[in-house]
């Protein structure tokens, strides 16, 4: 898996950090299925972010996919920002974030 390097700011990286916690805390039978990811690749993410490898983004991602739009969402603004340090418009941006500065990453031929 290549390394990437994500262009985020303290307040992003805190609230990726608090989303990676979050599940880390509610971890269930699905939650491979959900990450992409066995407990211990999690965990490990959680553990060391901000990080540079597929792992990491992958976590990050569902973290808050699972997070603002999983079965399992947390619907009220208050209540994300309780959870991660930022309000919920915020926390849709850091995913659409996440996303663009993968894809900004070079690809292994």
């Amino acid at each position: 898996m290549p390394d990437f390097k994500l262009q985020l700011t303290d307040v992003q990286e805190l609230a990726v950090r608090r989303a990676l916690s979050y599940w880390e805390e509610r971890w269930d039978w699905e939650s491979p299925l959900l990450f992409g990811l066995t407990h211990d690749r999690y965990r490990n993410v959680a553990a060391s972010w901000p990080g540079s490898s597929e792992d990491h983004f992958l976590a990050a991602v569902g973290a808050l996919r699972e997070l603002l739009h999983g079965a399992s969402a947390i619907r009220e603004d208050d209540a994300v920002k309780a959870a991660i340090g930022v309000g919920k418009e915020r926390a849709i941006e850091l995913l659409a974030v996440l996303v663009q500065e993968h894809d900004k990453q070079p690809r292994s031929a």
